[in-house]
């Protein structure tokens, strides 16, 4: 889990929430005081921002607002205590289960980073004290998804291992609807699940350890066709799949 400072400064509206350097960071910190200690009261446009595992380190001197605002997109998102933030945002077991479903959508291909953070949005927004770990998701539209599958995966709280994997398949049988060109890619994904244990053959059976090399088979012309395996494919997904609750 990254860890999350919460710096005062006053941001452009017409842009971003992004701070880059510390040199700049301290003299924004600088001018927002000197303006405060002149007029005696904080700017009306005064916002917080927070910038997760950097370099920035405020004083601990600095008193903070009840309530801070995440600022992103030139848009503010309320939350709670500066110091309710530190700590981590136990997900209730249906968001848990979301937030690893998109993690392995993302390990797939059939989920992208903005689906990601649009999901972190809400659930920021209806979250008291949204933890750091969240905030860090909400704020990774430029990460890699790799990276972004491993803040998800930091998310603590519990989910049902089985009902995560099937809603899983449900998004590669989409996937698949949609293009039935990415089957290799899929059937892969499902071998690679499968080999790390995601795939209990006791649940899924032991397709997924087969279903790639039909695939091969097919390409270089021993057995059987390219439509026959994304076929076979797409049955298996239909009897495993799961579609998320409404």
């Amino acid at each position: 889990m990254g860890i999350v400072i919460v710096l005062p400064v006053v941001l452009p509206e017409a842009h971003g929430a992004e701070v880059e350097g510390s040199a700049r960071a301290q003299r924004e910190v600088a001018a927002t005081r000197a303006r405060e200690g002149r007029s005696g009261r904080r700017p009306a446009d005064h916002r917080v921002l927070v910038q997760s595992a950097n370099v920035f380190v405020e004083p601990p001197q600095v008193a903070f607002d009840s309530r801070i605002l995440l600022v992103r997109h030139r848009r503010s998102i309320p939350f709670a205590d500066a110091a309710d933030v530190a700590r981590g945002t136990v997900l209730v077991p249906t968001q848990k289960e979301d937030a690893e479903v998109l993690r392995y959508g993302l390990i797939a291909g059939t989920v992208s980073v903005a689906e990601v953070v649009a999901w972190a949005d809400r659930v920021i927004a209806a979250e008291a004290a949204p933890g750091g770990t969240l905030l860090d998701v909400a704020m990774a539209g430029r990460m890699l998804p790799a990276d972004v599958a491993g803040l998800l995966k930091g998310l603590p709280g519990d989910a049902d291992r089985i009902r995560v994997m099937r809603r899983v398949l449900w998004g590669m049988l989409q996937a698949l609807r949609q293009d039935p060109d990415r089957g290799e890619d899929i059937a892969g994904t499902l071998y690679r699940l499968a080999t790390g244990g995601d795939l209990p053959s006791a649940a899924f059976g032991s397709d997924p350890f087969g279903l790639d090399d039909a695939f091969e088979l097919a390409r270089k012309g021993h057995y059987g066709t390219r439509t026959d395996a994304i076929e076979g494919l797409r049955t298996y997904l239909e009897q495993h799949a799961e579609p998320p609750p409404e």
